[in-house]
């Protein structure tokens, strides 16, 4: 849908800047938490390395989860031919 004209390839990669700021300050927090509470209870690499592996899943589920935020938007300001409702 992004890519219908350059209004709608510049909604969307605008709207999906935004989310994913977002989703990364979320991350960010989440994973400094976590990171903390590991390094000062349990100083196991193994331990470490899997909540670390993790991490980079959930910080990777938030990048995908942007597309169809991103899709639900467009369609909620553009109709099929890509202009502006």
């Amino acid at each position: 849908m992004s890519r219908k004209n350059k209004d709608t390839w510049i909604f969307a990669n605008q709207y999906s800047g935004r989310l994913l700021i977002i989703f990364g300050v979320i991350a960010l927090i989440v994973s400094a938490i976590v990171c903390i509470f590991l390094l000062r209870n349990d100083h196991e690499a193994g331990k470490v390395g899997t909540f670390g592996r993790i991490l980079i899943g959930v910080q990777l589920l938030f990048m995908i989860a942007v597309i169809p935020f991103t899709e639900k938007a467009l369609r909620a300001n553009f109709d099929k031919s890509g202009n502006r409702k």
